[in-house]
């Protein structure tokens, strides 16, 4: 059975992107082990794709949040030896669904993460504090779109599409002036 979230326009905004479509922060679009996926993306396309659902990290351990509330509710990705930890199980309509029918809302890679990702204008983890700079730079943002905390820094970028989605968010963690962490999450009106 293929879950598809229960709106028509999350239906056609995961029908009308392509696979050629470019890594921009815009379109939340992130490839992982050489995949493009556009978050919020359906569980079952990551299953599609050869990897498993631990939901050790799930409180509920069954059912998820519906999208609107606090995303706190967490599993993790796994594929031979590859994990990827933190990845945030969100109901695609306004009610609990099982962890299976769910969507992926978000989720953090780490330094450590031992799966290929890669963000829009190729920001990944190891990348040194200062091409950070000049690839956000690139992006022209808004004054409030920026924002940073000594060692922290937090994209945040508004949906204009009259979509459930309030906006996107990538915070980025660095470490000895390199990327150590990066959390990439939709928000829900």
């Amino acid at each position: 059975q293929v879950i598809v979230w229960d709106e028509p326009s999350t239906l056609s905004e995961e029908e009308k992107w392509n696979e050629s479509d470019a890594l921009t922060f815009a379109n939340r679009i992130v490839k992982i082990d050489g995949v493009k996926y556009k978050i919020p993306c359906a569980l079952y396309r990551f299953i599609e794709n050869g990897w498993s659902v631990d939901i050790s990290g799930n409180n509920n351990h069954s059912i998820v949040y519906v999208a609107t509330e606090q995303m706190d509710n967490f599993v993790s990705l796994t594929k031979g030896d590859k994990e990827i930890k933190i990845v945030s199980a969100v109901s695609p309509i306004d009610t609990q669904v099982m962890v299976d029918e769910s969507f992926i809302g978000g989720f953090t890679i780490f330094s450590w993460t031992n799966v290929d990702v890669e963000f829009a204008k190729g920001l990944a983890c190891g990348m040194a504090k200062e091409e950070v700079d000049n690839l956000l730079k690139e992006e022209k943002l808004d004054g409030n779109m920026l924002q940073k905390d000594g060692d922290n820094y937090q994209l945040t970028l508004e949906e204009k599409n009259g979509s459930k989605i309030k906006e996107s968010i990538y915070q980025i963690k660095f470490k000895e002036d390199k990327v150590d962490q990066i959390r990439m999450e939709v928000r829900y009106q």
